[in-house]
């Protein structure tokens, strides 16, 4: 993929509408983009992989908002897309009417499926696993032989060719104009989806209340709401049966890679590496 420059910009031209854990959201004053503008210290190489990843999930057909420009306010890069008006994310709109929760849930675990049933190009994406694989090699908390039981995990984890988002929870998806969409696609690959799974999993279960309520702008009970549907629409389980306990027994670890990776890129938090270990390393 081709590397682009980023374009100056005054974000004066921007409104503030919205935050998470590594960006905060703006939409141009003229009404026809929004920015990503990430925070201060992350490289340009990341909203730089977000706008190439986003074309080419378009280029297969996957819905997702139009891709503009590498930008950047002089000390932070961000990627503008073209907005879709009157666009809300299934978190928000849940946050907004709890009482959509389960259709919303409903939609996002419809849409994981299609997702994980659409072929990857596997000539433009990365693998999940290697992605994986590589993170255990730079993270710096664990001996030598652990990350070799970790990467032993992964290689035991049975190969599939299909579409992951890479970071798949109801933050990023969105409902505008009668359609919905997949957004942050900057970690965008393909393989098992159980390795996608493992953020939903630890998205609806592993943040406390207050962590919750700052990413997805609902409730950590809401959260785990979500799941339950997840479980019920995605696998086809009923959650509290001993098969829901099956499938969680084999998500767990998925997540505990994904934390393992926040981890190696922010903190290693006592809670994450406590499930690091149980779900990896015991």
């Amino acid at each position: 993929m081709e590397t682009e420059q980023a374009v100056l910009i005054n974000l004066a031209d921007y409104e503030e509408f919205g935050g998470g854990y590594m960006a905060t959201s703006y939409n141009h004053r003229d009404g026809k983009t929004m920015l990503k503008l990430y925070r201060a210290g992350v490289a340009e190489a990341l909203p730089a992989r977000e706008l190439q990843m986003a074309r080419a999930v378009a280029a297969m057909g996957l819905p997702t908002p139009a891709a503009v420009r590498l930008v950047t306010d002089g000390s932070r890069f961000g990627a503008e897309f073209r907005r879709l008006h009157g666009k809300k994310s299934f978190a928000r709109a849940i946050s907004d009417d709890p009482s959509s929760l389960e259709d919303y849930a409903t939609a996002f675990a419809r849409m994981c499926r299609r997702l994980h049933a659409t072929p990857c190009d596997k000539g433009v994406f990365p693998s999940a696993a290697d992605s994986f694989r590589r993170i255990v090699a730079e993270c710096p908390h664990y001996a030598a032989d652990e990350k070799a039981r970790i990467v032993a995990f992964i290689d035991a984890v049975p190969q599939a060719d299909t579409c992951l988002h890479g970071d798949l929870h109801i933050g990023n998806v969105l409902r505008a104009e009668g359609r919905d969409y997949w957004i942050d696609l900057g970690d965008f690959a393909w393989g098992n989806p159980l390795f996608d799974v493992g953020m939903t999993y630890l998205a609806c279960n592993c943040n406390d209340e207050e962590l919750s309520q700052y990413l997805y702008h609902v409730g950590y009970a809401q959260m785990q709401c979500v799941w339950r549907v997840f479980l019920s629409e995605y696998f086809g389980v009923q959650p509290g049966t001993a098969a829901a306990a099956e499938v969680e027994a084999r998500v767990r670890p998925f997540a505990a890679l994904k934390m393992l990776h926040f981890g190696t890129v922010d903190e290693m938090r006592p809670e994450m590496d406590a499930m690091i270990r149980q779900e990896l390393l015991s």
